[in-house]
């Protein structure tokens, strides 16, 4: 449920960011629509490719992060480990 409301909250901020294109070149969701190329044909929309790239590396380096400094994969792998040690022994 909180995920939910954290996407909601993330996907109505992109309503705002859309109005301003410094925000909309940081945004991840829009930034990422630059690097498709889209809406190229419309001379009103300017986009800085840079900022952009930046913009999802960033994100992408953050998500990597949270990855791999959750505590959960931590349980998993002992969880794995001693799962094999459990099965060789019996055989």
């Amino acid at each position: 449920m909180v995920v939910s409301i954290i996407a909601f909250v993330y996907g109505y901020g992109g309503m705002f960011v859309s109005g301003n294109a410094t925000l909309a070149n940081i945004y991840p969701v829009t930034a990422s629509l630059e690097l498709i190329n889209y809406r190229s044909y419309d001379s009103a929309v300017h986009w800085n490719a840079f900022t952009c790239l930046f913009s999802i590396v960033a994100a992408f380096l953050i998500s990597a992060v949270f990855v791999f400094t959750a505590k959960g994969n931590i349980t998993v792998k002992a969880a794995k480990n001693h799962k094999k040690t459990t099965t060789k022994k019996g055989w």
